[in-house]
């Protein structure tokens, strides 16, 4: 299952963000019961997606919560759609940013992975790569670039192909 996918389609019908965790959870839980009935010739996501969109209704009719909702029937469709369409843009990206990633020589991969997995800051990176603070922030300038120039180019060629 694709966690952040549906985390964001959560999050974009449910505040505050402890309430949308526990919708999140409350689809997990639904999912694992109720997988007998998945259809494997379905998405899966969009199976978990169902579900979490009936979760999301159960949220707003319990108690109080149905005056707050702000979106009518259309508004909820047309933010589905804008969602699907964007996910899939965003998985492209993502999976062009890990073959670009792939491809970096392994100190610029380093030097990214510890911002940005270990999420240390510049002046540790320096000390554990025995480099100079300014020249972490040079490389970490030009990484970027070098990411950007590929993901563009990666999207690009597929924008071609497709």
């Amino acid at each position: 299952m694709s966690y952040p996918r549906l985390r964001a389609y959560v999050f974009l019908f449910v505040s505050p963000q402890q309430d949308a965790e526990d919708v999140i959870q409350e689809t997990a839980l639904a999912a694992a019961r109720d997988y007998g009935r998945y259809d494997p010739s379905r998405p899966f996501l969009e199976w978990v997606i169902g579900i979490a969109r009936n979760r999301i209704r159960q949220y707003y009719s319990s108690t109080e919560r149905n005056r707050k909702m702000i979106f009518d029937a259309a508004a909820i469709a047309s933010l589905e759609s804008a969602y699907e369409a964007a996910s899939s843009e965003f998985e492209d990206v993502r999976d062009s940013l890990d073959y670009c990633i792939g491809r970096l020589p392994a100190k610029s991969r380093r030097i990214i992975e510890s911002r940005y997995l270990l999420s240390m800051g510049p002046v540790e990176i320096a000390r554990r790569l025995q480099m100079t603070t300014q020249s972490v922030y040079t490389r970490l300038s030009q990484i970027r670039n070098a990411l950007r120039q590929c993901i563009e180019r990666r999207l690009r060629l597929a924008e071609n192909k497709g």
